[in-house]
């Protein structure tokens, strides 16, 4: 029986003997250990970094197996590269970023603490009639206000500067308006108002103005008159003939609204809310006028009635 080498990965045999005859084993096989690894033949060699160390492998002659050897420890972070300054503010800290020359790796040192509005300064805002007046306490490095102080109430408002004089006239009320004489607010206030008194009519014309007033023209029939508030309106009649006609005025309130008949210039107050049998001309005219009073309105309805026709003198109206 014939001996077997052992190797690194394997054990090995003695020598035995067997008789050739029966096969009885006369001298018994012996396991031999395995022989050590021989790690000679030399492989990669890894280079230490700034957190892992180095190494080199080792490979057995006799079989695969590998080996590390050659160790070295880690270089350890060199933060020699100044990456970027940040200046320190009012409310942040500044600080120096430092880059790892090895890895690029970034560290913050140099950390200066944050200035709190370190430097300030006084503001002061007079009151005016607008606003109230303050003084603030502003940090001269960002324009915070960090503080109030000391504040006084807006000033009253003082009209006596005459910007403009309006004359009134019937229709319009006149006026003075005042600018405010404290600082340059621009505001404005109307005083001493003048009411205006409306038309002053001698006939159908202002005897203030010289306006002349609108006279409507009633048609036979049912007309409105509509008399607004403080108002004078007059309304006519033409005759297409000579005839005779009635006119009722439906709606008059001598609290709110009187009816006079216009004759001339002057105006006669009506007795009652109705006329009859009135001669008109061809081409003659009636006249009356609505008045409001104490400043009432009213609509009044004028219903014309022709009643008959008639000869008249060539004098009539």
């Amino acid at each position: 029986m014939a001996a077997k080498e052992s190797t690194c990965s394997e054990t090995g045999l003695t020598e035995g003997k067997q008789c050739s005859v029966c096969g009885e084993i006369t001298v018994e096989q012996k396991e031999t250990k395995k022989k050590a690894h021989d790690y000679s033949v030399k492989g990669d060699v890894v280079e230490a970094d700034c957190t892992n160390g180095g190494y080199t492998w080792y490979s057995c002659s006799g079989c695969d197996d590998k080996v590390k050897k050659d160790t070295t420890s880690a270089k350890g972070h060199d933060y020699s590269i100044e990456d970027e300054v940040v200046e320190a503010t009012c409310s942040k800290e500044g600080y120096t970023m430092f880059a790892c020359s090895g890895c690029g790796e970034l560290v913050r040192r140099n950390v200066v603490p944050a200035l709190n509005h370190a430097e300030t300064k006084e503001e002061k805002v007079e009151a005016t009639c607008m606003a109230d007046g303050i003084t603030s306490v502003v940090c001269i490095a960002c324009g915070t206000v960090v503080e109030t102080k000391d504040p006084v109430a807006k000033l009253q408002h003082k009209y006596d500067k005459v910007i403009e004089a309006v004359e009134g006239d019937c229709l319009t009320d006149g006026y003075t308006l005042y600018g405010c004489s404290v600082g340059e607010c621009g505001t404005t206030e109307v005083r001493d108002v003048v009411k205006a008194t409306g038309h002053s009519y001698v006939g159908t014309s202002c005897e203030k103005c010289g306006a002349s007033a609108d006279v409507a023209t009633l048609v036979v029939g049912n007309n409105t008159a509509v008399v607004s508030s403080d108002s004078t309106v007059f309304v006519k009649f033409v005759s297409d003939g000579q005839k005779k006609y009635s006119f009722v005025f439906a709606g008059l309130d001598s609290a709110k609204v009187k009816a006079y008949r216009l004759v001339g210039n002057e105006l006669t107050e009506l007795a009652s809310s109705s006329l009859s049998d009135i001669d008109i001309a061809s081409g003659a005219e009636i006249v009356f006028c609505l008045k409001s009073v104490n400043g009432a309105s009213s609509n009044v309805t004028v219903t014309v009635t022709e009643q008959a026709k008639g000869e008249l003198p060539e004098d009539e109206f």
